[in-house]
């Protein structure tokens, strides 16, 4: 039995990079999926990839993170799907708009908020919203539900030319905190991981000389890959981390220890 057997996860981001590792991670461990993603065509292609394989037990939605209506609207499709409520969310949407302070515009400063921040705290808001009001009906005494947000080490060190991210990620992690506090004695944990520089194609499109100078402020002398961050998503998602809440978890090759 896979360690998320009988769980429904929402994942945010679904459609590529650390999402798409985490929804590969917990179909094999059991769970069934919900993928959300703003970009159709990834989408498309990457449900189609896991749903040859965990026929019926991934299904896709997309919408703009950004929107609320879109959470509100996401976080009872479970019902309609799988015929019961998610148990699980994972914030993993997110964008860059590389700029210097000096030159950063008000549209570029609030699409990565929008995605980055008020976007998760629409998910975390509609998901618990569905769930205590789902265990009040049912009388329940207390929930297992466990949600994971995707932050980045940027927010806890910052980021050269990439001060609207760090600040967005920063605040990912004090929401995260906040959440512990007032969400726990429902039964929902709400953990945080901060990933370090990660193989993506941002990263790849990096010059030599700025690829040279990241992987040297990496002990470990390597980028990280999506699967390793979604190994932690994994514990996190689980029974196994069920006295784990308010946690900062750094999944960085020890970069800013």
């Amino acid at each position: 039995i896979g360690r998320l057997h009988g769980k429904i996860s929402i994942i945010t981001g679904a459609a590529s990079g650390i999402g798409f590792a985490c929804a590969q991670r917990f179909l094999r461990e059991g769970s069934k999926i919900l993928m959300v993603d703003s970009n159709r065509s990834l989408l498309e292609t990457a449900h189609k990839e896991l749903n040859d394989q965990y026929t019926d037990q991934v299904k896709y939605h997309c919408g703009n993170v950004a929107d609320r209506e879109c959470a509100r609207d996401v976080v009872d499709m479970p019902e309609n799907h799988f015929g019961s409520e998610s148990s699980v969310l994972v914030n993993a949407a997110g964008i860059t708009r590389p700029n210097s302070i000096l030159n950063t515009s008000e549209n570029e400063l609030n699409s990565v908020l929008n995605v980055n921040f008020n976007g998760l705290f629409f998910f975390c808001q509609a998901f618990s919203q569905k769930l205590v009001k789902n265990k009040q009906k049912a009388k329940a005494a207390s929930l297992n539900a466990s949600i994971v947000n995707i932050s980045s080490m940027a927010g806890k060190l910052g980021m050269f030319d990439n001060a609207n991210y760090a600040a967005s990620k920063a605040a990912v992690i004090g929401f995260t905190k906040s959440s512990c506090i007032e969400l726990g004695k429902h039964g929902i944990r709400t953990n945080v991981i901060q990933p370090g520089f990660i193989q993506t194609p941002m990263i790849e499109s990096m010059t030599p000389e700025y690829k040279n100078a990241v992987l040297k402020s990496v002990p470990l002398r390597r980028l990280g890959r999506s699967d390793e961050i979604a190994n932690v998503c994994l514990f996190l998602a689980s029974d196994e981390s069920s006295y784990v809440n308010g946690a900062c978890f750094e999944v960085s090759g020890g970069m800013g220890a």
